[in-house]
């Protein structure tokens, strides 16, 4: 016998769709992240940095959308720490904007579960992960990549910005790079910058000295330097459909058939399409009907039933089959007697009991249908205890 399999099919396209949602950032709460966002008011969010800019009378918004038209007109567009699952292609084209500070990613971390916002553990991400933003960000003309960890120094012998940058934690410093230096230190660039025809691109390699964690840590001058160079007197943008964000455009139909909503949609759709498929057929052989009976006799039982219940014979026919079960019990038994065999074994129910309830109700009139159908179940109940016992 084979299972339908179509239930399991659906609960794994039902499961489909649920991570896809989560994957996709449909399910994220601004007011909960924790990660390097300006909503995350945790220690390496940057709900800080943003609250500091407006305080000092600059523009400057977060965008869950259209960030790229948003900063064509003297705008900067500031894209701090991309998540891992970043499309490439998406990245550099934000990156074609007039003025771009790309802040390369460092950490991640997990919420704390008793405090909505907080980090309750945060972890340094593996080398690769800025190393692979760099790639995607500059697939050509960029030299030889290459990102250390190290003591930051005291003094930095280039910095154009002016405030000295401070930290708590080893700097993630750029070397090897055809960037120009903003700020520079033995070990490598901290910022340096990429001026094209069309645009320019500054690059902040460690995002330490930007989140809230490192703005509480005195760097507050620092950061508001670098924005003052790299925004040219324009208002800031912070795009954070890099984080997963997206605003839902009105047309909540067309929505759902594109980014980041297209996958989940499709995932919907596999799933109402298995279930569709599946109502009233089945994966494999057809099970067999269990217990039951040819149609020729179904159709005959059916008809005989009909007959005695029109001719009212059904107490002659019950007290016929309890004679009838008694009978053949004893023929099974052989020579044994019925109530010796009723006593060796202990029955509950006695033939003499079936036998007067019989007689009775076959010479009622109109014998009720449920005492009837309890007479007969009561005579099999004994031919099992008999038999079987």
């Amino acid at each position: 016998m084979r299972v339908s399999n179509a239930p399991i099919i659906s609960l794994a396209a039902l499961v489909a769709l649920v991570a896809a949602l989560a994957w996709l950032g449909v399910l994220r709460s601004p007011d909960a992240t924790v990660g390097p966002s300006t909503y995350s008011r945790s220690a390496i969010g940057h709900a800080g940095l943003l609250k500091l800019l407006q305080l000092r009378g600059i523009q400057a918004e977060p965008s869950q959308g259209a960030s790229l038209a948003k900063s064509r007109h003297g705008g900067l567009l500031v894209l701090a720490e991309p998540d891992q699952l970043t499309d490439p292609t998406e990245l550099r084209l934000l990156l074609s904007a007039p003025r771009v500070l790309l802040i390369l990613p460092k950490w991640t971390g997990i919420a704390d579960s008793a405090t909505p916002g907080w980090l309750g553990a945060a972890s340094r991400l593996p080398m690769m992960s800025p190393i692979s933003v760099l790639r995607d960000a500059f697939p050509r003309n960029f030299g030889q990549r290459g990102l250390q960890l190290g003591d930051p120094p005291l003094t930095w012998p280039h910095n154009a910005l002016g405030p000295t940058p401070t930290f708590d934690t080893p700097a993630q410093l750029l070397t090897g790079t055809s960037l120009d230096s903003v700020v520079e230190g033995p070990l490598g660039i901290l910022v340096g910058e990429q001026q094209g025809h069309a645009n320019i691109i500054y690059v902040l390699t460690d995002p330490d000295v930007v989140s809230n964690h490192g703005l509480a840590h005195g760097n507050a001058a620092f950061a508001l330097a670098l924005i003052d160079r790299a925004r040219a007197g324009g208002p800031v943008i912070f795009d954070e459909t890099i984080h997963g964000f997206r605003t839902i455009p009105r047309n909540t139909f067309l929505a759902i058939f594109s980014r980041p909503f297209a996958a989940a949609t499709f995932a919907a759709l596999v799933a109402i399409g298995l279930l569709a498929w599946s109502d009233g057929k089945r994966f494999g052989a057809p099970l067999p009907r269990p217990g039951g009976l040819p149609a020729g006799q179904l159709v005959l039982i059916s008809t005989i039933a009909g007959l005695l219940d029109r001719g009212g014979h059904q107490k002659t026919v019950l007290a016929r089959y309890v004679r009838g079960t008694i009978t053949d019990v004893a023929a099974t038994l052989q020579r044994t007697r019925i109530a010796e065999a009723e006593k060796r074994r202990s029955v509950t129910i006695r033939s003499a009991d079936l036998l007067q309830d019989a007689a009775t109700l076959e010479t009622a009139r109109r014998p009720p249908p449920a005492a009837l159908a309890a007479l007969a179940l009561r005579a099999h109940a004994w031919k099992q205890e008999m038999l079987h016992h």
